[in-house]
């Protein structure tokens, strides 16, 4: 469980301290306003004796944009759900998001049918650690929710994940709504996709 007791969801008063500087001047509106891949060389006869038996190949062109949209999905959805998980429980679960890595990791080998290169392994981290801060950003609506939730109501105004003024201010207030400890989950689920779409495992056990 997390060391950062300010990053429970619980803890509404940055919420309220952000939100109500805006809720009163801003209307409410819903909605959001191929890298070069390498592969390993493939072994020829003359080196035959050499090489390791598993013979290399490269990713089906046609493929890699198929794999890249599953590792994206996959990052969403294991964002939503480490988001949904800190909300119930209260805290922050780190094995959660180096599994979003992971599993990030996974569906693009998955669907590319071979690990990828070291730019698609770049790209599969900042996936996941787009995954993780779409989480925070769901972790923050659900804070401003709960805190003005019934006001607005009474209001006859609502508080929506896809309203653009909880994006706008989320953006605006990074700094203070994402705490400094929200790196290490961050680079952990980076990590964890860069290991995974390269075809290691995510988790190395020592050897005694």
């Amino acid at each position: 469980m997390s060391p950062f007791k300010e990053d429970r969801p619980e803890t509404g008063s940055w919420a309220a301290q952000s939100f109500a500087a805006e809720a009163a001047s801003e209307p409410v509106s819903s909605g959001f306003d191929g890298s070069v891949w390498r592969g390993d060389e493939v072994s020829t006869g003359d080196d035959a004796n050499t090489q390791p038996p598993v013979v290399a190949r490269e990713v089906d062109a046609g493929l890699l944009p198929v794999a890249l949209l599953a590792g994206a999905g996959a990052a969403l959805i294991g964002g939503l759900v480490w988001a949904a998980v800190v909300v119930v429980t209260g805290f922050d679960l780190g094995i959660l998001a180096w599994l979003v890595g992971a599993a990030t990791g996974l569906a693009i080998v998955r669907v590319a049918g071979r690990p990828i290169g070291t730019a698609g392994q770049v790209l599969a981290g900042a996936f996941a650690a787009g995954g993780i801060m779409v989480g925070k950003y769901v972790i923050f609506v659900h804070a401003v929710k709960e805190t003005f939730g019934a006001l607005l109501a009474a209001q006859g105004q609502s508080v929506s994940y896809l309203d653009t003024r909880q994006l706008s201010i989320f953006v605006h207030n990074f700094g203070s709504i994402v705490r400094p400890g929200y790196a290490l989950w961050v680079a952990l689920a980076f990590f964890a996709a860069v290991r995974t779409a390269g075809g290691r495992r995510a988790f190395t056990r020592r050897r005694r």
